[in-house]
């Protein structure tokens, strides 16, 4: 045999001998890390599923001043999950920073006539741009929202 393999062989042997070289180069990278992983996108997955599922509590600013809109509403909380509770702006933007509120449209002040001209109604969504819940809210509101007009449209 040739030197440099009876000195691999000693080297290999003399590593797999001590109990830590083995769990650290042996059973942790292919045994514990990769359950580690699965059990984080398993919980990942869990809560993703759990936010898609709940129902939301969302603001509505300017209803009143159209009133036709309200028909566009009904349905919404079974399709979407979206509870809308029909606030004033200063009143939505003080829940949204308190989180009783997730988030919030605002219709336009003119969004009776716009609609009733069959025009784009603009509407903001007001969001607190820390908070993660609040940004998923937002998105789903705004798909409501964009559900909604395509129906008109067609």
């Amino acid at each position: 045999m040739s030197g440099w393999w009876i000195v691999f062989r000693k080297e290999v042997f003399e590593v797999l001998r001590d109990r830590r070289t083995v769990f650290n180069i042996v059973l942790s990278p292919l045994l514990i890390t990769p359950l580690i992983l699965a059990l984080v996108g398993t919980m990942g997955r869990r809560q993703a599923q759990v936010a898609r599922q709940e129902r939301v509590a969302v603001g509505i600013v300017g209803l009143d001043r159209a009133p036709a809109l309200r028909a566009l509403l009904d349905g919404a909380e079974r399709e979407t999950r979206l509870r809308f509770v029909e606030t004033s702006r200063d009143d939505a933007e003080r829940r949204i920073r308190a989180r009783d509120l997730r988030a919030a449209a605002v219709l336009a002040d003119d969004a009776a006539e716009r609609f009733a001209d069959d025009q784009t109604v603009p509407v903001q969504v007001l969001r607190d741009p820390g908070s993660d819940a609040s940004r998923q809210a937002a998105d789903r509101l705004h798909a409501f929202f964009e559900k909604r007009g395509e129906r008109l449209v067609a």
